[in-house]
């Protein structure tokens, strides 16, 4: 079995390798909020991480309702006066999410909003409550629609609330905490003073191979199936066990270095490296803490070699917190050179918030909706100008290809016909010469 653990044609460890990445990723950026511990013995700094990334507010741990508010923007850079053009139509377009959950009283509310130029173009919302899905057009349909069963495919809405129990959560995640800080108190690290942004701090790394990742990951889901013994926990658990079984040594590895700062080691960057020896390539993800509340995350890669200082940035996610509950995302992406995307979320949370029931007395079910119901969709489309022009966008070039289609077909079939035509004249002047020379021999 091939041991390359970074080529993507592997793709139950690449899988296996996004899980534990996402693990320490967490670790680091939920460490980063606080001090560490004095002691500087890099065992000690990566507990304390380890620790920190398992601390969560009393407030959201307790938490029955909730209202998450997310409002999305785009941006494209870019030396093509198409895209630039593009790009002016884009900035103008934000879309916002807001979700409300219940979960005592089982109410699920979730709204789309888009505008553009803070102009409504459309506003969507989905209600799950009393166990029944709805939708509710707003602007376009005066009702709530109830989406009856029948297009549920045997979903038991009440799942979705469905929580396990507090004590059995905290033992879980007691149980995983666990885990990390054994493996933690059971390996070697190192430690080296280095410069950083023209500063000297200290770096302490700890390095694994493709099997002891796998390893890590294996204990961490068996200690998740005993609590939630599901039968797709149970086949990750056999690939698993058989990637570690078949997994060939090699020289591949990953470093997760964090560097700290001060007599408190405070938190100022921490990285992941994954080499690949044989296919001569790293990847590298970075986590810098510039401030107090800002925090960015980047991924690089170099296929030419393994050197980290030569990687090329591929995507840099930018964390700013107002607090612990609100802030923004923008995460950018390169395409290629001259060429990249950034996506901006603003996020805003609030617990324990009241949440009052919908009115759905008057809800028509979406099998009962009738013509006039939707020439009444139809007409408030046609009048919300932002909204009826941007599907006439995206049907025109439906319909000039379907034209196109038509056009051609009837070219085709004009020239069949001519061809059948002169098909026919030319048999009828053969018949003729053939009846002219049986008159010539008489017969």
């Amino acid at each position: 079995m091939e041991e390359n653990f970074e080529k993507k044609s592997n793709k139950k460890i690449g899988i296996i390798i996004a899980v534990i990445l996402i693990l320490v990723i967490l670790a680091i950026v939920a460490g980063g909020l606080v001090f560490l511990n004095n002691n500087k013995k890099p065992e000690k700094i990566f507990a304390k991480t380890v620790e920190d990334m398992f601390q969560m507010s009393e407030e959201e741990a307790n938490a029955r309702t909730a209202k998450v508010g997310l409002e999305l923007s785009a941006d494209i850079e870019s030396t093509d006066p198409e895209i630039k053009a593009m790009n002016q139509i884009l900035n103008a377009i934000k879309i916002n999410f807001t979700t409300e959950m219940d979960l005592d009283k089982k109410i699920l509310n979730a709204n789309i909003l888009a505008t553009y130029d803070d102009e409504q173009i459309v506003s969507l919302d989905g209600l799950i409550q009393d166990e029944k899905l709805y939708v509710y057009l707003r602007d376009l349909y005066s009702r709530y629609i109830e989406v009856n069963e029948q297009y549920l495919e045997g979903m038991d809405l009440s799942t979705i609330f469905e929580t396990t129990s507090d004590t059995a959560s905290k033992d879980l995640l007691n149980d995983i905490k666990q885990i990390l800080l054994d493996e933690i108190n059971s390996r070697e690290f190192t430690q080296e003073r280095v410069e950083l942004n023209g500063e000297n701090v200290q770096k302490s790394t700890l390095r694994l191979t493709p099997k002891e990742l796998l390893e890590i990951t294996l204990k961490m889901m068996k200690k998740v199936y005993e609590y939630q013994p599901t039968e797709e926990y149970r086949t990750l658990i056999q690939d698993l066990e058989d990637e570690i079984e078949y997994l060939e040594e090699n020289e591949n590895y990953v470093d997760i270095s964090i560097y700290t700062q001060g007599f408190k080691n405070e938190l100022v960057k921490a990285d992941i490296v994954l080499v690949n020896v044989e296919a001569d390539e790293v990847i590298v993800f970075e986590v810098n803490k510039n401030s107090s509340n800002e925090t960015i995350i980047s991924m690089a890669i170099n296929e030419e070699s393994t050197q980290v200082s030569q990687a090329a940035k591929l995507i840099e996610l930018t964390i700013n917190e107002e607090n612990e509950n609100k802030g923004s995302i923008e995460m950018k992406m390169n395409i290629e050179e001259g060429y990249s995307v950034a996506v901006t979320v603003k996020y805003d949370v609030e617990y324990n918030v009241t949440i009052e029931e919908r009115n759905t007395q008057n809800s028509i079910d979406i099998d009962s909706l009738t013509d006039a119901d939707f020439n009444e969709i139809m007409s408030n489309i046609q009048n919300n100008e932002i909204l009826y022009g941007i599907i006439e966008s995206m049907i025109a070039p439906i319909v000039e290809t379907q034209s196109t289609i038509l056009n051609e077909a009837a070219q085709m079939t004009e020239t069949l016909e001519e061809e059948m035509q002169k098909e026919q004249e030319y048999s009828e002047q053969e018949q003729e010469r053939i009846e002219q020379i049986l008159e010539e021999y008489g017969v």
